[in-house]
């Protein structure tokens, strides 16, 4: 049962999963919990928290198999009523075996580490339940145990309770007092670096008390008292931590009997093997120990309610320390050497990380990104890599500093190369966006130009759209080129594969831009064909008309009437042929004598019959009379 609850344990929350997810690794975890994680840790890109491979935000899969897991496991629980404390139905019944934490009647130790039970006993208060969990650390203080453990044993009992029970035998002897001094030790340093109170309540629990008929809180006053005497009567104090521990009103003494042989000698114990004075002060203890349960709820220093997210954070905070630094917890002074290292280490990673941001929003933003390029960006990562270990380097205190500074340096250089990585792609898409951008607004301006001029009759008409339509492939090939120019990618060490993946993206940004540019020509050229289609046949009539004033003989103006219709036959535009050849025979009949008449006609008449070809012929084939392609309707003088 407890192997299923680690597998529907959330690694971020340390809670069991709510809503979970699965990402691209395998791995699962709390949907809320891991978005808030990745928004946190963005300028590193999205990476597992526990593998640390790489994975898309977007592919969060709701894990339907552990959230029916999840559903089947804790059912039972919400089934079973809850354990209430504050009555005697928590000791059993009279032939019951005990039950509860492992126990055995010998002076082998039975508990290892730290041990917590897996139920809550709930406390009804004012301002709602108490959870109330029974932790056990028995053998902390053997003699058979190590220090190193036993002070990494004090450290966990620390964070972890609110209210310390020191478990004494007969009474309080100078071992126990010994003990007492390191734990408050541990304890306040501990308190230090989480921002905790160290201890918020203790209490001494004397049992197989002998030296006095008075037991319970009142003969635990007066062995109390005793005791501060006996530490003040020495100058100096040879335990001053713990006297000032026990001096303070949060800590009490309680005196318990010999629990009866009954239940010392037996092999499974029952209630009725108890003594019947030690079972009613277990049970006076306990039900008072309750009682107050809600005015030993967890507070940092500020008083303020821990919650348990927060404890478990600290506590896997704790764990991650004594993992890296497996061998220094020999005695407080070395624990509080490596508390203070790991507070310099974490300020250095802490200040990495805002740098990272703050690199990161620059990076965004493309006015920003391209003032400082991927080779300069490294440059200041080194910079600030080199800070903040020649920081580091002055503040730690001995055991290991190189090897610290050695693994510091590793963690911080793979950060910069995961950020220079997405850097260098972002400075990129940066100056393909800004190439792109100038390559447009040049093709859009040259349009607007070409536009203005397309308006205006005498202009048009002198770039037919054949050449027109050149101008456009011949400045669309030199953006084209150099937009090519600028989105070159750095001379860098960028790897291989990420080389070519920039170097594909070019391409295909080049490819696209070609094709955008071509359908904004052929869009124009569309338009310019029809008001060029327009303005020729205008011509035609205007010309043929106005020829008429000017000239003098009949002759003349029908020839001139007439080459106007040829010209606007050789533009390949049936309407217009049609219209100045009409003018072309009109100009000539009216003006003058039979030569200018025959002449006007004969011109008119050939000119005609060549542009019905010509125009039947498409304007697709504007190039086939090489003569008339390369001549304006329009010339200039």
């Amino acid at each position: 049962m407890e192997q299923l609850w680690e597998d529907v344990t959330c690694s971020i929350c340390w809670d069991v999963f709510s809503d979970p997810v699965s990402i691209e690794c395998g791995h699962n975890f709390c949907r809320g919990c891991l978005s808030t994680h990745w928004s946190e840790v963005s300028a590193q890109g999205h990476r597992c928290p526990e593998c640390r491979a790489s994975c898309s935000r977007n592919r969060m899969i709701p894990d339907t198999r552990v959230r029916n897991l999840v559903e089947k496991i804790t059912k039972p629980q919400q089934e079973e009523p809850e354990p209430d404390a504050r009555d005697g139905s928590w000791m059993g019944q009279e032939d019951e075996i005990l039950e509860g934490f492992e126990w055995r009647a010998d002076e082998e130790r039975v508990t290892n580490g730290v041990w917590a039970w897996s139920q809550p006993f709930w406390v009804p208060t004012q301002g709602g339940k108490v959870a109330v969990l029974l932790v056990d650390t028995e053998g902390s203080m053997d003699i058979a145990v190590e220090k190193e453990t036993s002070i990494k044993l004090s450290a966990f009992s620390m964070l972890l309770s609110s209210y310390q029970i020191l478990n004494i035998s007969n009474k309080v002897n100078d071992a126990d007092l010994e003990y007492l001094e390191m734990f408050v030790r541990v304890a306040e340093e501990v308190g230090k670096v989480y921002e905790l109170e160290p201890i918020q309540h203790l209490d001494l629990l004397v049992r197989d008390w002998s030296s006095s008929p008075v037991l319970g809180t009142d003969g635990g006053k007066q062995h109390l008292k005793h005791v501060r005497k006996k530490l003040e009567a020495r100058s100096p104090c040879k335990h001053p931590k713990a006297l000032e521990a026990l001096n303070r009103s949060s800590s009490c003494c309680y005196l318990m009997p010999f629990p009866g042989r009954g239940i010392t000698m037996g092999s499974e114990g029952r209630l009725r093997d108890m003594d019947k004075d030690f079972r009613e002060s277990l049970r006076d203890y306990v039900i008072a120990l309750v009682s107050t349960a809600g005015q030993h709820v967890r507070m940092d220093q500020h008083g303020e309610m821990l919650t348990g997210k927060q404890l478990a954070a600290k506590i896997k905070n704790l764990s991650d320390v004594m993992k890296n630094h497996r061998s220094v917890f020999s005695s407080p002074c070395q624990m509080a050497i490596t508390f203070h290292n790991q507070r310099v280490l974490d300020r250095a990673r802490a200040d990495h990380a805002v740098f990272l941001k703050e690199k990161d929003g620059l990076s965004r933003c493309m006015d920003d990104c391209l003032t400082v390029d991927p080779s300069a960006m490294a440059k200041q990562f080194m910079e600030q890599r080199r800070s903040l270990l020649k920081r580091c380097q002055k503040e730690l205190k001995e055991l290991k500093e190189e090897t610290l500074l050695t693994a510091l340096e590793a963690e911080l250089t793979r950060e910069a190369k995961t950020f220079l990585e997405t850097y260098r792609r972002h400075y990129q898409h940066h100056t393909n966006q800004r190439a792109l951008a100038r390559a447009r607004a040049a093709h859009a301006e040259f349009l607007k130009e070409k536009d203005t001029d397309s308006r205006n009759p005498l202009k048009c008409l002198k770039v037919r759209p054949g050449k027109m339509a050149e101008q456009f492939a011949e400045r669309r090939g030199d953006l084209l080129r150099q937009c090519q120019t600028d989105m070159l990618l750095k001379k860098e060490a960028l790897g291989m594969e990420l080389e070519v993946e920039l170097r594909q993206k070019k391409e295909a940004l080049l490819t696209e831009l070609e094709k955008k540019l071509m359908r904004e020509a052929e869009s124009f050229l569309e338009t310019y064909r029809k008001r060029f289609k327009t303005f020729a046949i205008a011509a035609g009539v205007g010309v043929g008309g106005l020829v008429l004033a000017p000239v003098g003989g009949g002759a003349a103006a029908g020839i001139a009437a007439g080459a106007i219709a040829a010209e606007a036959a050789a533009l390949g535009i049936a309407e217009a042929v049609a219209i100045g050849a009409g003018a072309g025979a009109v100009a000539g009949g009216c003006m003058g004598g039979g030569v200018g008449w025959g002449v006007g006609k004969k011109i008119a008449q050939k000119d005609k019959n060549r542009a019905e070809g010509t125009a039947s012929q498409g304007e697709e084939e504007d190039g086939i009379d090489e003569q008339s392609d390369k001549a304006h309707l329009i010339t200039e003088s």
